[in-house]
Formats: C-alpha cells, structure tokens, sequence
C-alpha cells in the first residue's frame, strides 16, 4: 500500500497542490525499482499472483514437504509422526520438538515455527519460473526448514521446486 501511494506520487500532479519535480520522480521509480528486484518483506509490494495462485502454491509446497519427510520418515526413527491437516503440516521429532508449517491465507504467507530457531514468516516470491519462499532477511524456505532437518536428521534434506503458474 505504501509503495502504490509513493507511485501514485510519483506519477501525479503533486502532493499538497505542489508540481512533483522530474527528479523527486526519479528517485521514486529507482526507489521502485530496487524493491522490485529485492526479496523478503520487500515483496509484498510487488507481487505478480492472484489469491487463487498463491493457494496453489502454498498447497504444492505443504505438499512438497510432506511427501519428501513420509520417504525419509520410512528409514528414519527420529521422525516420529508427521501431521498434514487444512493448511498446516506439523513434523513432530523425537527429542528435537515440533515444526509447524501454517498456510496465512489473509497475508499470504507461510508461517514456519521452529523448536531451533523460533518463528518465520515467509512471502510467496515467484521468480524464474518457480515459486520461493523468503523471509524478510532473505532466507529460503528450503534453506532454513531443510537445512535444519538435514542436521537433526543426519541426511541431506531438500524440498522440491514448486513451479509457479496454473495448476
């Protein structure tokens, strides 16, 4: 909403009745520029799905995960139950804890808590033909979900590509 109001500015009138300079007009499209380009909370402002995409994509990722944990969970005893419900994927691990993965439709964001390293909130960014999940300090959802299951799962855990378009 901010950055909208900062365009509208940008390309209007003016503000308070004032002719915007042609200068004050550069600065706000590189200003919407670089947060174009940027990642993590950044781009919410420019992001390029519906809702209906974005419900795709959080259900092909849920789906990634527990399709991916159930073929790791056959020879693993330290998953002890992994738990998918209507937006939202629990992993329980013995002696580690609980990893909940929650489906924010009204934000559109995938919420991960962790019992390492605490809370994220990742936005849908999609990006060369496939859909990523990055939190506000430009982590990946496969990085920090699959990175920590890798150590506490002694395997190398990674989550597939969810490809971004129609189903």
């Amino acid at each position: 909403l901010k950055l909208q109001f900062l365009y509208f500015i940008g390309r209007g009138g003016g503000v308070g009745g004032r002719e915007v300079s042609s200068r004050r007009k550069k600065n706000t499209k590189k200003m919407l520029r670089r947060l174009a380009m940027g990642t993590g909370m950044q781009a919410r402002y420019c992001q390029t799905f519906t809702h209906a995409q974005y419900m795709q994509y959080i259900t092909r990722t849920l789906d990634g995960v527990c399709d991916v944990l159930d073929v790791e969970a056959d020879g693993n005893e330290s998953i002890e139950d992994i738990v998918p419900s209507e937006g939202v994927l629990e992993i329980v691990l013995n002696g580690t804890g609980t990893y909940v993965l929650n489906k924010q439709a009204p934000k559109e964001e995938l919420w991960l808590s962790s019992p390492i390293s605490g809370p994220f909130q990742f936005r849908c960014v999609p990006k060369g033909g496939e859909v990523h999940w990055i939190d506000e300090k430009g982590q990946t959802l496969n990085n920090v979900l699959g990175g920590e299951l890798s150590d506490v799962l002694d395997t190398k855990i990674e989550f597939p590509a969810v490809k971004a378009g129609t189903a």
